[in-house]
């Protein structure tokens, strides 16, 4: 069994909090890994930061399983409103880093690597650009085709990825979009119920909203349609026994098929009831025979709360601002030869 104290953490922005518990389990042993081929991508999203006035960075981030091709040096997005449509824009590639869902000391035998565990590594494309005022900003990415293994969408290597970033700053405000902080391609256990969260944080503290959306594709920017979807499956349903909580962002999932299986969050962000900005996620889930079930948090010993934190349910605490608080959680896992880790955005 293993536990953890989460001790004296401040919580700085004016507004409640709630936060909700993410564990990820990282591959520690050899693992039967799903190999892709051709030239796809395995996750795309797109979000942009305000650094003062009308500049802004834009960035895409995208997602390369490590038996893929290289990431290019350059990509394309698009960039329009009704205000002013700039058109292409090339966005160099800024930084790298290997983000494979494996323990520290298996990061060697990554793909990445040259190795054989599964590895993954995040590309970063980034400009900064002025945008004037407007009501309906975007800025549009269309790569590369569909891992031909995805299972919920029919002839998926036919399909690019086509993901959008929305902007209204009609009133001249700042506005960053929802950040992502869960930089991975979730390797997940078959028959193993799982909550996950992307850990999208807005730097403005404004309301965010979560939901499973279409994926899409398109040949010109401007016209995307969506992917098809095999039978049972949907943008709302991409796989069994799957949902999200709109309010937090948080997914539960039951998987009872291996393979991998795409999936698109989309985050609202609402200010004073008025959406200023959209994001979305497209990624993939990769569900594997474990040979050891995940561990498994024991619900009892999150009644364990104090100083300014609440718990709300069995995954789920409130906490307001400038308070602090202090949990302990257990985790034990069927297997005592395996490495637990524990990791959190809570500094986020």
């Amino acid at each position: 069994m293993l536990s953890f104290d989460i001790v004296n953490i401040p919580i700085l922005n004016s507004l409640p909090k709630i936060l909700q518990l993410k564990t990820l389990f990282l591959f520690c042993g050899i693992c039967a890994a799903l190999l892709a081929s051709g030239s796809h991508r395995s996750g795309i999203n797109v979000e942009y930061e305000c650094i003062g006035g009308n500049e802004y960075i834009l960035t895409a981030n995208v997602f390369r399983d490590c038996n893929d091709a290289e990431l290019v040096p350059n990509i394309n997005v698009f960039i329009y409103s009704s205000c002013n449509t700039i058109g292409y824009v090339s966005f160099p590639l800024v930084s790298t880093e290997e983000v494979s869902q494996l323990c520290d000391a298996e990061l060697p035998n990554s793909t990445c690597n040259g190795g054989f565990q599964p590895g993954v590594e995040l590309g970063v494309y980034e400009i900064t650009i002025e945008l004037e005022p407007c009501d309906d900003w975007r800025f549009v990415v269309s790569e590369q085709n569909r891992d031909e293994a995805i299972l919920n969408i029919v002839n998926p290597e036919l399909f690019t990825i086509h993901v959008e970033g929305f902007l209204n700053n009609a009133d001249g405000t700042c506005n960053t979009s929802p950040q992502l902080t869960t930089v991975n391609l979730p390797y997940i256990c078959m028959g193993s119920p799982l909550y996950y969260n992307l850990g999208f944080v807005d730097a403005d503290n404004d309301s965010l909203s979560y939901a499973f959306v279409e994926a899409q594709s398109s040949t010109t920017p401007l016209n995307p349609e969506p992917v098809d979807y095999g039978p049972g499956y949907s943008g709302m349903t991409p796989m069994e026994n799957i949902e999200i909580d709109p309010q937090t962002g948080q997914i539960y999932l039951e998987p009872g098929m291996l393979g991998k299986f795409n999936i698109v969050v989309e985050v609202s962000e609402y200010r004073d009831g008025v959406l200023v900005g959209k994001v979305a996620h497209d990624f993939i889930f990769i569900v594997t025979a474990c040979p050891t079930p995940s561990p498994a948090p024991d619900i009892n010993s999150f009644l364990n709360v104090s100083g300014g934190a609440y718990p709300l349910d069995h995954n789920t605490f409130s906490v307001c601002a400038d308070d602090d608080f202090c949990i302990s959680i257990d985790f034990t896992s069927s297997d005592p030869a395996v490495n637990v880790d524990l990791t959190s955005n809570i500094d986020d």
